[in-house]
């Protein structure tokens, strides 16, 4: 990647190499941070300092995985040590803690009432169930443990395949295979019971 060797090589493009790297990254970064702590502010805390992380880290950085998944794997531990720090500091449940993220999930669906275009016309019957179903597997997501939701998240949104997460979560490829198992298990109970509680729409 000439990007990365010019970044290590010190010469004097290295910092505008450095600086385009970072921002080749930057919108994958955040997507995940997003995903995990569901809080926007977090999520833009938390990609600086995993691009930081990134940057202090690049001259360690052995190429023995992909420099992508290496860096997926820095976001990851970033988001699972926040995660981990606020529920030591505040004890704050997952619904809390997801519940930023509801409002953006709402105006995506337009609003439960509305269930319309931009332009007012009423979406088809089987557009509002596909919104409904994408709003309750995102809140389903918030309700799971952070490493369900960390494998869920790096397989199902950022489709990153079994050797790929297995280098990242840094577990054997058939460990992936089990927590994904469980993980999907896991999320399905949780939208039946939301889907139970709420009754036939």
């Amino acid at each position: 990647m000439q990007l990365l060797e010019s970044c290590k090589a010190g010469d004097d493009h290295a910092q505008a190499a450095l600086a385009e790297l970072i921002r080749g990254y930057q919108g994958r970064v955040f997507s995940i941070c997003f995903r995990m702590v569901r809080h926007r502010d977090d999520a833009a805390e938390l990609t600086q300092d995993v691009l930081i992380k990134v940057m202090e880290g690049l001259a360690s950085y052995n190429g023995r995985s992909k420099f992508s998944t290496w860096v997926i794997r820095v976001t990851m531990n970033c988001c699972l040590s926040h995660l981990r720090k606020r529920k030591l500091r505040a004890h704050e449940s997952l619904d809390q803690a997801f519940s930023s993220g509801r409002e953006s999930l709402g105006e995506r669906r337009g609003g439960a009432k509305s269930a319309e275009k931009a332009g007012g016309e009423p979406l088809p019957p089987q557009n509002v169930q596909l919104a409904q179903l994408r709003a309750m597997v995102v809140e389903g997501l918030g309700r799971l443990d952070a490493e369900s939701r960390s494998i869920l998240v790096l397989r199902d949104v950022q489709e990153l395949d079994y050797q790929q997460l297995a280098e990242v979560l840094e577990i054997p490829v058939g460990t992936v295979k089990s927590r994904l198992f469980r993980a999907r298990a896991a999320l399905r109970e949780v939208i039946a019971n939301m889907e139970a509680r709420n009754g036939p729409q």
